[in-house]
This record gives structure tokens, C-alpha cells and sequence, in this order.
């Protein structure tokens, strides 16, 4: 996009595999399992079921060892103390690009969480989000709806102000597999998911999530003159630990 053909008013910004047949001594039995095992750890490099190589995530993902598996549930509550919207044309598709930088307090979902004394109530959360979302009309409702994809950033400090986590942010907006119909297209909210090494006292620790992202933007024109408020973080993952 040529920013400067983008008129002034458009632009807002706030601060605020292995097959095995016949028998076998069971000490061969024990070397194949455990070359397969290797082939399909988190972080190893093989085959997987299919003969498919599998990625290599790095060093930093490889847990030795059985891992202790923590589930994590938390809410983040913040609010965007930054915001800058700027609106371009593709065809005749309205196209906005958005940034915003938000700050905010993590609470446990009680019922499922199991991250208390690790991610602790009344941790900060920080981050900043980019968006880049189309509009249009929903199928089925004919209501103004949003589509495209968000990337950024989460930071978890705990209440000391130690930081716990600092892991990249990216997904969708507009769309849900998990709804029938037009309603897939017609989700108003973003979807996405994160994976990475915790800091300071998690540092041996891989967290992967997945995450509900809702914030109130006006679905005709999101560009404007003050943030959108709250913004609602819903995050339910698992942490890897050594045992």
C-alpha cells in the first residue's frame, strides 16, 4: 500500500514409521519402539506414522526425559493504550490495517488450571497486535462482519514483575471451523494459537497454546477515534515440564 495515497482522515491514531512382522528377541522389539518414539517426539527429527518427516522445532523444545504436562487456563482482562488504524482499497474491498499495543491483568479459569503457583493470579499481561481484516457483509445475517489474520506479541510478567513468558501471537478473525454453515464465516471474534519457552524461573518449560481474542470493533469501519475496549484474552494450553 502507497501510504501517501491513503487520505489523512483514514489514519487514527490514540495513545492511551516402522513396520515390524513376525517374532523378535524383545530386545530388538525395545530398540525399534525406541527409534520410533524418537522419530515422533516434539522437537525430534524422522519419519512420522506415514513416512512424512516431521519439522525440527530446536534444541529449545527438546524436554529429556518423561515430561510433566500442565494444563493452563487463564483469562487476560486488559485494555489498548495504543491504537492506529489506517484504511486502504483492493478492488472494491475496504482493507484496514491495525495496530494496537494493549496491558492488562491474568486471572485462572479456577476449573481448569493448573498453572496457579507457576502464573500466578494478577500476573500482567502485555502485548501488541497487528491486523489486517477485510469488511463486508455477513452471509447469513447481512450484518457488517470483519475477515483476515492478526500477528503479534504476549508478554506475562508475574505480580513481582518478573517476566514469565514472552511467545509470538498469530491467527485468524471473521472465521470459526468449529461452527456449521454461514456461521463459520460469520465469527466475530479471532482465533489463534501460540507456542514457546517460558523465562526467568519457567525457563525449562515449553508452553503451547490456543487462545479466543475478542475486541469490540466497529465492524463498518474499525478506524476509530478511540481504542475499542476491553480487550478479552481467553487462553487454554498445556505446559511441558521436566519431571
Amino acid at each position: 500500500m502507497n501510504q501517501d495515497s491513503t487520505p489523512s482522515s483514514d489514519r487514527i491514531i490514540t495513545t492511551e514409521s516402522c513396520e515390524h512382522s513376525g517374532s523378535a528377541p524383545a530386545s530388538h522389539e525395545g530398540i525399534m519402539r525406541r527409534d520410533w518414539l524418537k522419530s515422533v517426539m516434539i522437537g525430534g527429527v524422522g519419519l512420522g506414522l506415514f513416512g512424512i518427516p516431521l519439522p525440527s522445532f530446536g534444541e529449545e523444545s527438546a524436554i529429556t526425559g518423561c515430561p510433566r504436562i500442565i494444563r493452563v487456563s487463564k483469562n487476560v482482562n486488559a485494555r489498548i493504550v495504543r491504537y492506529q488504524c489506517e484504511r486502504c482499497m483492493c478492488d472494491k474491498d475496504q482493507v484496514f490495517l491495525i495496530k494496537c499495543d494493549f496491558s492488562g491483568t491474568l486471572l485462572a479459569n479456577k476449573a481448569c488450571d493448573e498453572a496457579a503457583n507457576m502464573i500466578p493470579d494478577k500476573s500482567i499481561a502485555k502485548g501488541s497486535l497487528k491486523y489486517t481484516l477485510r469488511s463486508g457483509i455477513c452471509p447469513d445475517t447481512r450484518t457488517p462482519m470483519l475477515w483476515g489474520c492478526h500477528e503479534g506479541r504476549l508478554m506475562l510478567y508475574a505480580p513481582s514483575g518478573r517476566m514469565l513468558l514472552d511467545v509470538p501471537l498469530a491467527g485468524t478473525h471473521g472465521v470459526n471451523p468449529d461452527l456449521s454453515s454461514s456461521k463459520r464465516c460469520c465469527w466475530p471474534y479471532a482465533d489463534g494459537a501460540f507456542r514457546g519457552k517460558g523465562t526467568e524461573e519457567l525457563k525449562s518449560c515449553m508452553i503451547c497454546a490456543s487462545y479466543l481474542l475478542k475486541v469490540p470493533f466497529n465492524f463498518s469501519n474499525p478506524c476509530t477515534k478511540t481504542p475499542p475496549n476491553p480487550l478479552i484474552m481467553q487462553l487454554d494450553g498445556t505446559m511441558m515440564c521436566p519431571c
